[in-house]
């Protein structure tokens, strides 16, 4: 049981650095989905994994020898380092993304003027910036 537990950390590092490898080139959203696909599909096995062991075997830390030990170790060490730099790389992923709607919506406030002025109640002059309607085309 805790060789397959070994096998599913191992996978669960491989994707989530090829997941991480795929962001950083930029690669097409089709091929990042199916390996989030894959990834999701792993962490639930690897939870599934770990709740049976816990639910049959409670003391099956203590039973394994010391080379699965830290074998095991080393997995979930390169699996917590992939998992860093696959956050990592989401993050910048998602502020480039960020980044790029505001430089279009503050492009496109200044190309149609988007502000406007309006009188209050006590005939003192009120100038707003509406935000620019945007909508963006996920499927190019």
């Amino acid at each position: 049981m805790a060789i397959e537990l070994l096998d599913l950390i191992l996978s669960m590092a491989r994707i989530t650095e090829e997941e991480t490898d795929l962001l950083l080139d930029n690669a097409p959203r089709q091929q990042i989905d199916e390996v989030v696909r894959d990834k999701i599909r792993l962490a639930s096995a690897l939870d599934a994994r770990l709740a049976k062991l816990e639910r049959e075997t409670p003391g099956w830390r203590e039973t394994i020898d010391t080379d699965l030990r830290q074998s095991l170790a080393d997995a979930s060490q390169r699996l917590a380092t992939s998992a860093k730099a696959n956050a990592t790389a989401l993050e910048r992923k998602i502020a480039l993304a960020e980044d790029l709607i505001i430089a279009i919506e503050q492009d496109h406030r200044k190309r149609q003027g988007s502000s406007s002025s309006y009188y209050g109640a006590g005939g003192v002059m009120q100038r707003t910036d509406l935000p620019s309607p945007i909508a963006i085309n996920t499927r190019l």
